[in-house]
């Protein structure tokens, strides 16, 4: 069935042939329009995202039902709003949300016995062409490995794809850890 739109949203000309906008896919909860901006003397194009508000209050529930399910299943230690903390398989735990997107991003930080070195950058910029999920770095400031994630949160998230995804995750960064602090 076609996808159902919000109530309210602007004309909708992009229904019209040939003005669809370039989303990659036909996407039913956008209006949207092109806007444009500079980057050093360059015109670039942005496609902007107006969400109706029915939208809005989607993705909100569905990040709130997603945080109480983690509440549910891990020991949070802290909640600032925007991210969850705990500590998981020997790894410090961001869970942080954007309700926007809507995105989910999983990151897990581990100390590294001593600061980087160039074989070592070398060595996670390898791991980063290599990997398909997520991102490997080293911050030499804080003295830590992380591994970032990011997942789609379009839609309820239930516990055991939650915890799928956390150690496909949890894999990736020990894989990634051990490479470069071994």
């Amino acid at each position: 069935p076609p996808a159902q739109r919000c109530p309210g949203d602007r004309k909708n000309s992009w229904h019209q042939p040939g003005n669809e906008p370039n989303l990659g896919r036909h996407y039913p909860y956008c209006s949207s329009a092109m806007i444009r901006f500079r980057t050093d003397e360059r015109r670039n194009f942005m496609t902007y995202c107006d969400l109706c508000v029915a939208e809005q209050q989607r993705r909100k529930q569905i990040v709130s039902e997603t945080r109480t399910m983690i509440y549910a299943h891990l020991q949070v230690q802290e909640d600032d709003g925007a991210s969850l903390l705990t500590s998981y398989s020997g790894y410090y735990l961001q869970i942080s949300f954007s309700e926007i997107h809507p995105l989910m991003v999983l990151c897990l930080a581990r100390a590294m016995p001593n600061p980087s070195s160039g074989k070592q950058r070398q060595m996670t910029n390898e791991l980063n062409l290599q990997s398909i999920l997520g991102s490997h770095a080293i911050n030499d400031d804080v003295g830590c490995y992380s591994y970032r994630a990011t997942q789609w949160l379009d839609n309820k998230m239930e516990a055991s794809r939650f915890f799928e995804i956390l150690e496909r995750c949890v894999d990736e960064a020990t894989r990634g850890y051990h490479k470069l602090a071994g």
